[in-house]
């Protein structure tokens, strides 16, 4: 559903969240159909893994040729359902309005799925907006990221997603990492500089510290 990437700059690192992941828009060319109303898992949803992969290669970060209908006027696709991606567009405009802040809100968030107190299929806009807000979500923000900020912050995330064969999914300096447990390694040999106590003492958080039950597409 979402991915993270980071820049990197001796002395320091950094990850960034990206909300879309599996996610795609319904086009003329890769095609795709609507999610039934209430689905919540791929074969419900209608998904089609096919149609993702059409889609990120033609609309994703890199993708070539752009197709004039990769954001639109087709609706966008969510693996597990509507829930899924109105989460991911408050997420998205989230981290657009307030990239500083939005890791935390959005991982708070993603907590609510895996805890089961949002569910796919089953929550409510409603419900997703009180979570955001709980998790540290202005009303200001909520309301605008609703309407049209919204969606242009998921288009922005579109953007920004490459193709994949999956989530989750990391790149550690663009560099896609077949093995995720060995982020740590992986991260400390790209790190330019003194390595940081980190890379010597301890590990880094495990990835099921990232991991819904809606898995997102990350980055690092």
């Amino acid at each position: 559903m979402d991915s993270i990437a980071s820049s990197r700059k001796p002395g320091s690192h950094g990850v960034d969240w990206t909300p879309f992941g599996n996610a795609y828009y319904i086009t003329k060319e890769c095609g795709g159909v609507p999610a039934p109303a209430g689905c919540s898992t791929s074969s419900t949803c209608l998904y089609n893994s096919s149609v993702r992969e059409c889609y990120f290669n033609h609309c994703g970060l890199g993708g070539h040729p752009k197709f004039d209908d990769c954001f639109g006027p087709g609706s966008i696709r969510c693996q597990h359902g509507s829930v899924e991606c109105f989460a991911n567009q408050i997420e998205a405009c989230i981290k657009v309005s307030n990239p500083a802040g939005s890791w935390t809100i959005s991982r708070c968030i993603e907590k609510a799925f895996y805890s089961g107190t949002l569910r796919n299929g089953k929550s409510s806009d409603e419900e997703v907006t009180k979570v955001a807000k709980d998790c540290g979500a202005t009303d200001e923000v909520l309301t605008a990221c609703a309407g049209q900020l919204g969606h242009e912050a998921l288009v922005a995330m579109a953007q920004a997603t490459p193709p994949h064969p999956g989530v989750p999914y990391i790149l550690v300096n663009g560099t896609p990492l077949s093995d995720e447990t060995q982020l740590l390694d992986a991260v400390c040999k790209a790190y330019k500089g003194r390595k940081p106590d980190k890379c010597l003492k301890a590990a880094l958080p495990s990835l099921e510290s990232f991991r819904t039950v809606q898995p997102r597409m990350r980055t690092a």
